[in-house]
Protein backbone atom coordinates (compact mmCIF):
# COMPACT_ATOMS: atom_id res chain seq x y z
CA UNK A 1 0.00 0.00 0.00
CA UNK A 2 1.52 3.37 -0.98
CA UNK A 3 0.39 5.18 2.16
CA UNK A 4 2.94 6.19 4.76
CA UNK A 5 2.69 4.86 8.34
CA UNK A 6 0.41 6.71 10.79
CA UNK A 7 3.41 8.05 12.73
CA UNK A 8 4.39 10.26 9.80
CA UNK A 9 0.96 11.65 8.92
CA UNK A 10 -1.72 12.26 11.50
CA UNK A 11 -4.95 10.58 10.47
CA UNK A 12 -8.39 10.30 12.05
CA UNK A 13 -9.62 6.94 13.36
CA UNK A 14 -12.20 6.70 10.55
CA UNK A 15 -9.51 7.26 7.93
CA UNK A 16 -7.18 4.71 9.53
CA UNK A 17 -9.98 2.12 9.57
CA UNK A 18 -10.71 2.61 5.87
CA UNK A 19 -7.00 2.58 4.91
CA UNK A 20 -6.32 -0.59 6.90
CA UNK A 21 -9.15 -2.44 5.16
CA UNK A 22 -8.40 -0.97 1.74
CA UNK A 23 -10.27 1.61 -0.29
CA UNK A 24 -12.83 -0.09 -2.55
CA UNK A 25 -14.10 3.03 -4.30
CA UNK A 26 -13.94 6.81 -4.20
CA UNK A 27 -16.98 9.01 -3.80
CA UNK A 28 -17.30 12.62 -4.95
CA UNK A 29 -20.11 14.40 -3.11
CA UNK A 30 -21.69 17.67 -4.24
CA UNK A 31 -23.33 19.85 -1.61
CA UNK A 32 -25.84 22.23 -3.25
CA UNK A 33 -27.22 25.15 -1.29
CA UNK A 34 -30.69 24.15 -0.07
CA UNK A 35 -30.79 20.95 -2.14
CA UNK A 36 -30.01 17.28 -1.69
CA UNK A 37 -26.58 15.72 -1.91
CA UNK A 38 -25.43 14.25 -5.20
CA UNK A 39 -22.93 11.40 -5.00
CA UNK A 40 -20.72 10.03 -7.78
CA UNK A 41 -18.78 6.76 -7.30
CA UNK A 42 -15.50 5.88 -9.02
CA UNK A 43 -13.13 2.92 -8.89
CA UNK A 44 -10.04 4.99 -9.75
CA UNK A 45 -8.83 8.02 -7.83
CA UNK A 46 -7.81 9.68 -11.09
CA UNK A 47 -11.43 9.61 -12.33
CA UNK A 48 -12.62 11.06 -9.02
CA UNK A 49 -10.13 13.94 -9.29
CA UNK A 50 -11.29 14.72 -12.84
CA UNK A 51 -14.93 14.85 -11.71
CA UNK A 52 -13.93 16.93 -8.65
CA UNK A 53 -12.20 19.52 -10.84
CA UNK A 54 -15.13 19.70 -13.27
CA UNK A 55 -17.64 20.25 -10.46
CA UNK A 56 -15.48 22.91 -8.76
CA UNK A 57 -15.37 24.92 -12.00
CA UNK A 58 -19.19 25.05 -12.12
CA UNK A 59 -19.35 27.06 -8.86
CA UNK A 60 -22.16 27.45 -6.27
CA UNK A 61 -21.41 24.12 -4.63
CA UNK A 62 -19.10 22.46 -2.16
CA UNK A 63 -17.37 19.33 -3.44
CA UNK A 64 -15.56 16.73 -1.33
CA UNK A 65 -13.78 13.45 -2.10
CA UNK A 66 -14.23 10.42 0.16
CA UNK A 67 -12.44 7.08 0.26
CA UNK A 68 -14.89 4.24 0.96
CA UNK A 69 -14.69 0.67 2.18
CA UNK A 70 -18.05 -1.07 1.91
CA UNK A 71 -20.51 1.59 3.18
CA UNK A 72 -17.96 3.18 5.51
CA UNK A 73 -16.61 6.44 4.01
CA UNK A 74 -14.09 8.98 5.24
CA UNK A 75 -12.84 12.24 3.85
CA UNK A 76 -9.31 12.18 2.54
CA UNK A 77 -7.46 14.71 4.70
CA UNK A 78 -4.30 15.27 2.66
CA UNK A 79 -5.48 15.02 -0.94
CA UNK A 80 -2.10 16.16 -2.33
CA UNK A 81 -0.46 13.07 -0.80
CA UNK A 82 -2.80 10.71 -2.69
CA UNK A 83 -2.52 12.67 -5.94
CA UNK A 84 1.13 11.70 -6.54
CA UNK A 85 0.17 8.01 -6.53
CA UNK A 86 -3.08 8.05 -8.49
CA UNK A 87 -3.07 10.97 -10.94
Amino acid sequence: MPFSPPEKNWRSQRELYVLENGIQYYQVTEYHYGKDLIRHKFKKYKDAIIKYRDLRKQGNRKVLIFGCWKDFCTGLIDRSFYRKYYV
